[in-house]
């Protein structure tokens, strides 16, 4: 008998959780009756579905069955879908390949790609996350509830990395029937500690769970947990509730990006660094730095006056006279936000105190240090300002 038909009587008594990879689901086309598949395969593996049971089927088998499917025809069209199938920016990394981009996706999830699929596919095909992952789930929860006659809940799965964790794991990115966030707020520990932040993510544990029996490469997208019947309802809200609201993401950018987006530069400006830190040299990072700094659109007078260059094989980052009307060495206004006709020597150092200010912190973002030397013409005009390297 099958792990997924046992006796729940001891599941509840001893907590045991039992997963099991229903085999006999065809490659999903588009248009496919993905119950009717689904009722099928169950029926001709001998499962006998109960009531409590958790279906758990993996987002690619959906999003095939809804059409998603589009064609890119370079690295370049895919880096754009990506964006197009995203409503943020988080972070992005260059790799051998192209870019990599971890975005906040059309359905909600932070993911690198959007969650968009390029394995088990032709080449020059991507497949897109399904449109409406909790509205799927709660059509196919409720077409195999009625076929079998049972309570069950659905969790659609899909695979991504973690913050602060090495690996991927599956997440419920859909789910119907299953309390997919337990909160414990408010209760109280065995010692009798009053619990103030611990929520369970009963979602993402079930769709683990699946992965485990139902592997990567396997061809078993559909799986059968049964132990969690206490987490089985059918007003149950559906996995959305486990996306992480923007407003309360501490780490809705990446280092980096949070800098650039403190200091106002716009999107595309600078080049994302590579992933692996070991694949660029000393004088990029300082580049970069330099390159956000100019690239910075923070309201500041005067900052047209100067121009930034990297000198001694990046060890040094030199600001100078850009020889515009307005710097140091020229006349007039200096140009840059909020001048309206300034004293030129004042607005000039403003400039170039705003543009030093921006370097240090964007070289610190960089992992970088250095040391501010301001040299001064003899009627007190500035002269040039130089970072020294000091990491």
């Amino acid at each position: 008998m099958h792990a997924a038909s046992r006796d729940p009587s001891a599941a509840r008594a001893g907590r045991l959780l039992t997963a099991y990879a229903v085999p006999g689901l065809p490659e999903i086309q588009a248009g496919d009756d993905l119950a009717l598949l689904c009722a099928r395969a169950l029926t001709a593996a001998g499962v006998e579905l109960r009531d409590g049971d958790v279906l758990a089927l993996a987002s690619k088998a959906v999003a095939k069955a809804e059409g998603r499917v589009v064609p890119v025809a370079s690295r370049a069209d895919h880096e754009g879908l990506v964006l197009d199938q995203s409503t943020q920016l988080v972070a992005e990394r260059r790799f051998p390949g192209g870019t990599v981009q971890v975005v906040r996706s059309l359905v909600g999830p932070v993911l690198a790609g959007a969650g968009i699929d390029a394995s088990n596919l032709p080449d020059g095909q991507r497949l897109l996350l399904p449109a409406a992952p909790d509205r799927a789930a709660e059509a196919l929860r409720a077409a195999l509830s009625e076929r079998f006659g049972v309570r069950l809940a659905v969790v659609i799965t899909d695979t991504a990395g973690r913050p602060w964790r090495r690996g991927q794991a599956d997440y419920a990115l859909g789910a119907a029937g299953l309390e997919c966030l337990r909160d414990h707020r408010g209760e109280e520990d065995s010692h009798g500690n009053r619990l103030a932040a611990t929520q369970r993510a009963i979602g993402d544990e079930a769709a683990a769970a699946a992965d485990l029996v139902r592997g990567k490469s396997a061809g078993l997208p559909l799986a059968v947990i049964r132990g969690l019947e206490e987490h089985v309802r059918e007003d149950a809200p559906g996995a959305a509730g486990l996306v992480q609201p923007p407003e309360t993401d501490w780490f809705r950018y990446g280092h980096l990006e949070a800098v650039r987006r403190a200091l106002r530069v716009p999107g595309g400006t600078v080049a994302p660094p590579p992933a692996d830190p070991d694949a660029e040299d000393f004088p990029e990072r300082v580049e970069r730095a330099l390159h956000t700094a100019m690239a910075s659109r923070l309201p500041s007078p005067g900052t047209a006056a100067w121009t930034g260059r990297v000198l001694a094989g990046g060890a040094v980052i030199r600001f100078s006279p850009s020889g515009l009307p307005g710097s140091p060495a020229g006349e007039g206004n200096p140009g840059g936000s909020g001048d309206q006709g300034g004293h030129p020597v004042m607005l000039a150092t403003l400039g170039l105190s705003a543009l030093v200010q921006r370097a240090l912190t964007a070289l610190a973002a960089e992992e970088l240090e250095a040391d501010v030397r301001y040299s001064w013409e003899p009627d007190g005009r500035p002269a040039a300002c130089e970072l020294h390297l000091t990491t």
